[in-house]
């Protein structure tokens, strides 16, 4: 799949106007027999005794974008400009996208092309080996982990949307058991790691709470 050019840009969120939301991903049925044990993925993404802690998060960071690209790839026939006409995400969030001095290169643009930026931004920055080392002996910049949590909230706003708008996409496919383990893993990774700005999780938090990974809300005092 070749990725839209997307260089220097950040991203923003807005809020548009309130509507009444379906959320099949949080659904018990699809949930059933779909989700990895807790433990079993902590021990996998646990710092092992020894290992180069710069070197395991990239290496964490560069499975995370193989992950989506391969998920994406399933739904993206589906994901078009017609389908998905902005990067739309739970909570009647939009997530835009900016150029480097805070210009919005577009009000709203689609999904797909925001994913293409998304994919670009991330495959230019963990092929390059001044910043994601591939060689021995190189050194890991002193803006890496910075990097790394610029990358994790963009590809997080990509697995938000393939959950919100492509559920049952996946679901047709047979494929939801993959999205719900990714996004374990993404959440676990960075619940340990601290690569991700816990405001970020706002939009699947629920999915984050019927799954353990976050406490459950508050009981409203009557």
């Amino acid at each position: 799949m070749e990725w839209l050019m997307g260089k220097g840009k950040k991203t923003k969120i807005i809020n548009t106007e309130e509507v009444k939301e379906n959320k099949p991903y949080l659904e018990e049925s699809y949930l059933n027999n779909s989700v990895m044990d807790k433990a079993v993925i902590k021990e996998i993404i646990s710092l092992p005794p020894g290992i180069d802690y710069n070197e395991w998060i990239a290496t964490h960071t560069l499975g995370h974008f193989n992950t989506l690209n391969l998920l994406y790839g399933c739904i993206s026939e589906v994901c078009t400009t017609t389908t998905c006409p902005v990067m739309s995400a739970p909570g009647a969030l939009t997530y835009l996208w900016y150029d480097e001095k805070g210009k919005k290169t577009k009000t709203l643009i689609p999904a797909p092309q925001y994913i293409d930026y998304v994919m670009t931004y991330v495959e230019k920055h963990v092929h390059d080996n001044s910043i994601f080392p591939s060689k021995f002996g190189m050194t890991f910049p002193s803006h890496f982990v910075a990097t790394v949590k610029k990358i994790e909230k963009l590809l997080f706003h990509v697995l938000v949307h393939l959950f919100f708008t492509h559920y049952l996409d996946f679901v047709n496919m047979g494929l939801h058991t993959h999205l719900n383990c990714a996004f374990m893993n993404f959440v676990i990774f960075n619940q340990e790691f601290n690569t991700l700005d816990p405001k970020e999780m706002a939009p699947l938090e629920d999915l984050a709470q019927l799954m353990g990974l976050m406490p459950p809300p508050p009981i409203p005092v009557q």
